[in-house]
């Protein structure tokens, strides 16, 4: 086998090395400075690789933000949204996970405040993972969820509740914080449960004197 051919996969697994490496670099530089304040010479440093060595996998400083913005939101949408717990277990899930990484919730907040532009690589690479919308649809068709919300309306007051109590300056810190972060889950998951039970008749059929928009 020739040498070119056979060097072949170890380059390209060097290659999806170097990229993890500068990926997660950009994930913590945006995380903690957002798209104008981060420095592509400081995610150079913190990935051990030069500066045009970044450039040429990414291009650009925003098409490296977007690929960065758009990993976060492929683990976020990751989180597993099906389960006998419905909608209030995905939301103390979504809770959990945001408590488990700040870095990406800072960085989720960056991205809503300086940029739309990593909506399209991230939509192409949620394209495989379970919608939550799908999921709300599929409870309201087993009456675990009242069958005129809308379903995107719901995921995103799920969101909002899991992330603003993980962000600035609501996130709890000191030795209180472990207290305050079991009493908002269980209010998170209370409010979406009690949400969920507005619509159902005893026996889990859900309420039909309400017209569905979906």
């Amino acid at each position: 086998m020739p040498d070119d051919v056979a060097g072949a996969p170890a380059e390209t697994d060097r290659a999806a090395r170097s990229r993890s490496r500068i990926l997660g670099a950009a994930r913590a530089e945006f995380a903690a400075a957002g798209f104008g304040g981060g420095r592509v010479e400081r995610i150079a440093t913190r990935a051990g690789i030069n500066k045009e060595r970044i450039y040429a996998y990414f291009g650009d400083k925003r098409s490296l933000f977007a690929a960065a913005v758009a990993s976060a939101v492929e683990e976020l949408g990751a989180v597993r949204i099906t389960g006998s717990d419905g909608p209030a277990g995905w939301a103390e899930r979504l809770f959990d996970f945001m408590a488990d990484h700040p870095d990406t919730v800072r960085l989720l907040r960056w991205s809503h405040l300086e940029s739309d532009a990593p909506s399209e690589e991230a939509d192409a690479r949620l394209v495989d993972l379970p919608r939550p919308e799908d999921a709300v649809v599929r409870w309201q068709r087993d009456g675990l969820v009242p069958p005129d919300l809308d379903a995107h309306d719901l995921v995103v007051l799920v969101l909002g509740m899991c992330e603003v109590f993980h962000a600035p300056p609501y996130r709890p810190e000191g030795r209180n914080a472990f207290a305050v972060e079991r009493r908002r889950r269980a209010l998170v998951r209370r409010t979406v449960a009690l949400l969920a039970d507005a619509g159902a008749e005893p026996g889990g059929a859900a309420r039909r004197d309400q017209p569905s928009p979906l």
